[in-house]
């Protein structure tokens, strides 16, 4: 009975697709965004908008809330000389919707649904707010192969279920046709026969024809689950064990933005005195993307300083 009634919500949160004649050739972007994040969001587009964007018609950053509206406007209007970006928020009825079943999973699919509704083009590229795209010419190969081969999706990195493997749900790239092809609540996360099938995968379960292109690449930088773990985070506060360094991540990638103003932690300390941390081996790779990032011309010298000196007592605490 809730299984179906999880289901009917899906249905009524995701609504239906919006009929779109005469799409444009080429692709959007679509960037589901945590609006307090805004430094982090004003990073991605810095990373992203630095890419051979030839084929892209816009990016279309999306959001569940009204908060700091003009804080994220300014951060995306820096990059609206280079490519169209529009900032939007979901509807009333939705964000009203969302508070009856409020995790990260259905504020990402209802924030997918709504940018590919606002969306213009043939092609729609997902991208995740904590990737930061290094493979400055990946865009263009897989959108001049997927037009090439005719496919309906090419994803950047897979996943395995026990049905088989499916794409990740990000920086992945479909034909507005494929995606359309189902109703939207099919985009939400769900259980199935006991197991958990994340955004997307439900749908491209069901929706699959062979056409199809599922990789396992290495094009950027993946600070995984940030908001996520923030979502939890914001539960449990001093109790919270921070396993994959997310909320260390959250508050350097903020504070090292000259455009942030809020910040979820004033300082370093307050985040050492609040959570509770244990060497575990993410930190390995951790340190990659870490200097990965820092070593990034994108970065300013003065970021890069702050970024580094955190990360340096992160290890001092832990050995």
């Amino acid at each position: 009975m809730k299984e179906k009634l999880i289901f009917l919500y899906y249905f009524f949160l995701g609504g239906s697709w919006h009929k779109l004649e005469n799409p444009k050739n080429g692709y959007s972007v679509i960037l589901p965004v945590l609006p307090e994040f805004y430094g982090i969001t004003e990073y991605n587009l810095r990373f992203m908008t630095s890419c051979d964007l030839a084929d892209c018609n816009e990016i279309i950053v999306v959001s569940d809330s009204p908060k700091y509206y003009n804080e994220n406007l300014n951060a995306v209007n820096r990059y609206s000389n280079i490519v169209n970006i529009k900032y939007i928020v979901i509807s009333n009825f939705k964000r009203l919707l969302i508070k009856f079943h409020k995790t990260s999973h259905v504020i990402h699919a209802a924030n997918l649904i709504t940018g590919i509704n606002h969306s213009k083009s043939k092609y729609i590229f997902i991208h995740d707010m904590d990737f930061f795209i290094t493979e400055k010419n990946h865009m263009k190969k897989i959108f001049d192969q997927i037009t090439r081969e005719q496919l309906n999706l090419i994803s950047s990195y897979s996943r395995t279920y026990p049905t088989g493997k499916a794409p990740a749900t990000y920086e992945l790239l479909l034909s507005r046709q494929f995606i359309t092809s189902r109703p939207p609540y099919f985009l939400f996360g769900c259980n199935i026969n006991g197991k958990w099938y994340s955004t997307l995968t439900r749908f491209y379960i069901e929706a699959k024809t062979g056409r199809e292109k599922l990789m396992d690449s290495d094009i950027g930088i993946h600070f995984k689950h940030l908001f996520d773990r923030y979502r939890a985070f914001e539960k449990q506060k001093t109790s919270f064990v921070d396993l994959k360094y997310s909320i260390f991540m959250l508050f350097v990638l903020s504070k090292a933005n000259p455009c942030v103003k809020h910040n979820l932690l004033e300082t370093l300390d307050e985040y050492f005195n609040m959570v509770k941390i244990e060497k575990m081996p993410y930190l390995e790779k951790l340190e990659k993307y870490f200097l990965l990032m820092t070593g990034s011309p994108l970065i300013s010298k003065k970021e890069r300083e702050f970024m580094m000196s955190c990360f340096k007592s992160l290890k001092d605490r832990l050995s």
